[in-house]
């Protein structure tokens, strides 16, 4: 028989369009999650920093200003998310974290889920 894992979804909505406020909450439910003994936390899509509905809503040109906040506070995984990998080092506990990806230096986005182990 295999190991078991203990898992949980973090049931959370972010702190829409804010990168920084995102992060700290989310370091937040990993610590939490440590606490618990839970070996696994899973995060919603696009958690950080937060779904863009509005896209669904307005003609393009209507919404230049949000797409270019959305841009701005997207993830760029390598120098974005090192508090997070730190906290999960510490609370021994691998995630997998939505978020929207942005390429470094650059504003092409992507909806990715981002596995960080616990080493």
């Amino acid at each position: 028989m295999g190991r078991k894992i203990k898992a949980a979804a973090a049931h959370s909505a972010p702190v829409f369009m804010h990168k920084a406020a995102t992060i700290k909450k989310a370091i937040g439910l990993i610590d939490d999650a440590g606490s618990q003994d839970i070996e696994l936390l899973v995060f919603p899509e696009t958690y950080i920093p937060g779904y863009p509905y509005f896209i669904e809503c307005y003609p393009p040109i209507k919404q230049v200003t949000a797409l270019a906040q959305y841009a701005e506070q997207s993830v760029t995984v390598k120098t974005d998310l090192k508090e997070v990998q730190s906290a999960c080092a510490r609370n021994k506990i691998s995630i997998v974290l939505g978020v929207s990806e942005r390429v470094a230096d650059g504003y092409t986005l992507f909806n990715s889920q981002v596995f960080i182990a616990a080493d």
